[in-house]
């Protein structure tokens, strides 16, 4: 049994889209755009990107290999998103009972801004997170600071 590689790979919408549908049902905009890491050619985890501005962007992350985060997963999002797109600050919105998404965000980085009362369901609060560039340890030092 050989070294099974990860790869990461442009997110595309025919080559990738239903399985990001499956995995996190995100809602494609014209602005849909991302990177997906492979292993043995099938997509395992995904940073897939909308909403962006001049100095943002809101993500979503999918993660169904945990291996992947030992190939470095998250620098390979961070340089994406900070360095190659040119944006400061990364937005997400979670479900308050997605433990473990916000638990992985947290660990990741990524600062509670906020709550609204009942914007997933009845009794559910979405959290928002942000991670601005200069606090992602996943960018070396020398790259934290906007250009």
């Amino acid at each position: 049994m050989g070294i099974r590689m990860i790869q990461f790979t442009p997110f595309t919408f025919n080559a990738h889209g239903k399985w990001i549908k499956n995995t996190i049902q995100c809602v494609f905009c014209d602005d849909t755009n991302g990177i997906v890491a492979l292993r043995d050619g099938k997509p395992v985890a995904a940073c897939i990107c909308d909403n962006w501005t001049d100095t943002s962007v809101n993500v979503h992350f999918v993660i169904e290999d945990k291996m992947v985060l030992r190939h470095g997963l998250f620098e390979e999002f961070a340089y994406w998103v900070y360095i190659t797109c040119g944006r400061d600050l990364m937005i997400g919105n979670v479900a308050a009972d997605n433990v473990k998404a916000l638990k992985l965000d947290k660990h990741i980085g990524f600062q509670e801004l906020a709550r609204i009362p009942d914007a997933y369901k009845q009794g559910v609060d979405v959290v928002l997170l942000t991670l601005h560039r200069k606090d992602c340890k996943y960018l070396p030092e020398e790259l934290r600071e906007a250009a």
